[in-house]
């Protein structure tokens, strides 16, 4: 929008937080699942996603994965049915499953590269070891015990509808 038809930002002014959501939700739940015991960066991903094996990613360790580092091209392009190829897929399950697919481009620990497949696969790990979907365990135990009312994913489906069209329409 043009400035003269911004409004000023209020206390129930949204975000989308994005690409952040890897920071504000995937490594608050890893730390704390660190902290907890429940994961440990320095072993391989293997130890709590056992079907990820293949073409060495059986040595690939969690600090890998988070770090960048873990040997995957920037994107699978899961939502690119061109360039995806047999990877297609818009449904969150299905792209899921087909992580352990998604073709290796350098030796671990030998470079950084950002990498949306790491975070999916960081997805999978925090979801196998809590019994939660990322959303519902970041939700349930990290915003809502910090008091964080309005930090959470999907806000429209969870009532915020209101704000957003009040955002929008001033």
């Amino acid at each position: 929008l043009p400035e003269s038809q911004r409004s000023p930002m209020s206390i129930n002014t949204m975000f989308d937080l994005a690409s952040n959501t890897k920071m504000y939700a995937t490594i608050l739940a890893l730390m704390k699942l660190t902290d907890e015991g429940r994961i440990d960066p320095e072993v391989p991903i293997v130890r709590y996603l056992p079907d990820y094996t293949g073409d060495g990613r059986e040595n690939i360790r969690v600090r890998d994965i988070m770090t960048h580092s873990a040997g995957y091209a920037p994107s699978a392009f899961f939502y690119d049915p061109e360039r995806a190829k047999s990877l297609y897929s818009c449904q969150r399950e299905r792209t899921l499953q087909m992580l352990y697919q998604v073709p290796l481009t350098y030796p671990a620990g030998t470079k950084t590269v950002y990498s949306d497949t790491d975070y999916l696969l960081l997805t999978a790990l925090i979801e196998q070891v809590t019994g939660q979907r990322l959303d519902t365990y970041v939700e349930q135990n990290i915003y809502q015990p910090l008091g964080l009312t309005h930090t959470l994913f999907n806000p429209l489906r969870k009532g915020f509808i209101e704000i957003l069209l009040k955002q929008i329409l001033i």
